[in-house]
C-alpha cells in the first residue's frame, strides 16, 4: 500500500483513503508551522519508509526538504504556479532531485541551477471534437450575449499571478463577468 502525507486535513484525505492509500495528516498550519511539520514528517518517513517525496507546492517542498535533510530520500517538487519565483524558488529547487512544472513557465526560471532535473508534465486534458461555431452560439445563448462580438473566457481562480486584473480591464464593453460560487469565494 502506498502512503500519502498531506499537510492539512481536507476532502482529498477521504478520497485518497477511499482508493486504498494510507494517509497521514501532518498539519503544517501557516508558514511558521513548517519546522514542526517537517519534524513530524521526518518521523512518518522513518516509520513508513518511502522511496521519494512528492511535494505539491512551495510550502510542501520546504517541509519535505527539511524533513529529508541528511537522508538519501529524494524530493520531487511539483510546481503549479509561480509562487515564490526568483531566489526562493531557485533555492528550493537546487535541493530537489527534480522539479516538475505544469508548463515551461514554471521551470524556465530554474534553468542553470545545479542539481534538479527539470521536467514539464502538462495537465491531462482530454481531446474534444466540437464545432466551434455551434459552441459559440450555445455559449452566447447561455450568457444572453449578442450574436456577434468578442467573447473572452477565463477559467480559474481570480488572482493576480494569473493575469486576472489585466483580462478584466480588457473586457469588451458589452461583456459580463460570470462567477461560480467557488470562484466568488476565492476571489480577492
Amino acid at each position: 500500500m502506498h502512503g500519502v502525507v498531506v499537510l492539512a486535513d481536507g476532502p482529498a484525505v477521504e478520497r485518497l483513503r477511499a482508493t486504498g492509500h494510507r494517509v497521514d495528516v501532518v498539519p503544517a498550519g501557516r508558514w511558521v508551522g513548517i519546522l514542526a511539520a517537517a519534524l513530524r514528517l521526518r518521523r512518518v518517513l522513518r516509520t513508513a519508509g518511502g522511496d521519494v517525496v512528492h511535494a505539491d507546492g512551495p510550502k510542501a517542498a520546504l517541509c519535505a526538504l527539511l524533513a529529508t535533510a541528511g537522508t538519501a530520500t529524494p524530493v520531487v517538487w511539483m510546481r503549479h504556479d509561480g509562487s515564490f519565483d526568483g531566489r526562493v524558488a531557485r533555492a528550493l529547487a537546487s535541493r530537489c532531485a527534480a522539479v516538475v512544472g505544469v508548463s515551461r513557465t514554471f521551470v524556465d526560471g530554474l534553468e542553470g541551477i545545479r542539481g534538479p532535473e527539470l521536467r514539464v508534465v502538462r495537465h491531462g486534458v482530454p481531446e474534444h471534437r466540437i464545432d466551434p461555431a455551434a459552441a459559440a452560439r450555445a455559449l452566447r445563448a447561455e450568457l444572453g450575449a449578442p450574436p456577434a462580438g468578442e467573447v473572452a473566457i477565463q477559467v480559474g481562480r481570480i488572482v493576480a499571478n494569473k493575469g486576472s486584473s489585466t483580462s478584466s480591464r480588457r473586457r469588451p464593453p458589452c461583456s459580463q463577468l460570470v462567477r461560480t460560487p467557488a470562484s466568488s469565494s476565492s476571489a480577492a
